[in-house]
């Protein structure tokens, strides 16, 4: 019979992760897939949790379909569907992999899988599938903005659509140089362009680009150059502009959801791995200064969650991101690893003239003082406990330097409430 150390593989996951009989009822359940249903602990889901099946998934096909795919291949991979917060009966949406787990006579012992809720990804999605609709009805109905200008990029025409694009009259523009409606940031690519066109060596693929719009601000604008200039009709080179700055926007969104917590805006879990990464390499090749890691985690945040309210939770967690970037530098980095846990990263921060681990305690000290003021909406007055870590002056792997200062963070809620500890 297969064993697995469940809690030591799952309970490390940032998302959900699960083990169920073939019956469907939920054996063990990691502490981020007991956040997303809702409940304060494992045991209190397990109890509460009956037929996944049947209480879980809003659509019963979408789970009929996951038990055929997962009998039929042994496992899935990325399906999404729309399930309950089960505690709550909130509607979110999930994307889930799971496997079978099997004897060695090939008899089904249990699923596994793992949860990850993206509610939000999916939202926004829909947001740039919807801007995207309007988009095409709107394409459907009016030509985009043609624009004729000579060889220097002095423009002869403009068609009326620049009223709706750029919010100012054909005339406005006649006369004007193309470049001069161009962000400082874009002129270049921009006239490298224009010169392959000039040459007749461009590609023909639109180049995005952001143009002035009369309201003071910037419009994302695909571009599609023709060389016209042998043409005795036309004369110039003929531009045709379509405005796509709704679904640029939405693209900005999807890429800041992947990397920032929802709640907080601050960076994910993801994100500050790859700067702890970022920060070793630093030190180990150029700067040979040492770098801080802290962990952070509220004393009795359940407590507010319990008497006052998730909402009162999320202010106080609001709160707790903004002391925490106000304690550190611009060039540190503070992120949310899920729940109440925060990770500070003090990058490149020895200065030799003092002790490391004197300036790192120095740092959580200011933490623990600024997080322990009274609230402004609510006047709590809400500790924290923090586990600080050292590293840069040998190779080891992220997640050893994480690990160190979590079990400092153990160290330090150990020793009671408003605690710190180095490791």
């Amino acid at each position: 019979m297969p064993t697995t150390d469940f809690s030591t593989l799952f309970e490390l996951l940032p998302i959900g992760a699960y083990r169920s009989s073939p019956a469907g009822r939920q054996l063990r359940a990691n502490a981020a897939l007991v956040r997303l249903n809702g409940y304060a602990d494992e045991a209190e889901m397990l109890a509460e949790v009956g037929d996944i099946g049947r209480e879980w998934y809003v659509d019963a096909a979408q789970r009929a379909e996951f038990a055929r795919r997962l009998e039929r291949d042994g496992h899935v991979v990325d399906f999404v569907s729309e399930v309950y917060r089960h505690k709550t009966r909130e509607r979110i949406w999930i994307r889930e992999n799971a496997h079978v787990v099997r004897d060695a006579d090939g008899e089904v012992l249990f699923f596994e899988g793992t949860v990850e809720d993206i509610t939000g990804e999916r939202a926004i999605q829909r947001s740039l599938e919807m801007s995207e609709r309007r988009f095409r009805a709107m394409t459907e109905k009016a030509q985009g903005l043609t624009v004729v200008c000579d060889a220097s990029g002095r423009i002869a025409y403009a068609s009326p659509a620049s009223q709706q694009m750029l919010g100012c009259a054909p005339q406005a523009l006649q006369g004007a140089v193309l470049f001069d409606w161009l962000h400082p940031d874009d002129a270049a690519a921009a006239r490298a362009e224009f010169a392959n066109v000039l040459d007749e060596r461009n590609s023909g693929v639109e180049t995005t680009l952001r143009a002035a719009h009369a309201d003071g601000g910037w419009r994302y604008l695909a571009v599609l150059a023709n060389n016209c200039l042998a043409d005795d009709a036309v004369g110039g080179l003929v531009l045709n502009l379509r405005d796509v700055t709704e679904r640029r926007h939405a693209e900005e969104a999807l890429q800041r959801l992947a990397d920032h917590d929802m709640l907080t805006d601050l960076p994910n879990r993801r994100v500050m791995m790859s700067r702890i990464a970022q920060a070793l390499t630093c030190s180990l090749t150029r700067s040979q200064r040492l770098n801080a890691l802290l962990y952070l985690d509220l004393d009795d945040f359940k407590a507010i969650n319990d008497r006052q309210g998730h909402e009162a939770g999320d202010r106080l967690l609001r709160t707790v991101a903004e002391r925490l970037r106000g304690c550190v530098r611009a060039v540190d980095t503070v992120a949310r690893f899920g729940g109440d846990e925060f990770v500070i990263l003090l990058a490149d921060f020895e200065s030799g003239r003092e002790p490391a681990t004197l300036q790192a305690q120095r740092v959580g000290e200011k933490i623990l003082a600024a997080l322990a003021r009274p609230t402004q909406a609510d006047g709590w007055v809400h500790t924290a406990s923090l586990g600080a870590t050292l590293f840069g002056d040998r190779h080891e792997p992220v997640d050893d330097i994480v690990r160190r200062a979590d079990g400092a963070l153990y160290r330090a809620k150990g020793a009671g409430r408003n605690a710190m500890r180095l490791g």
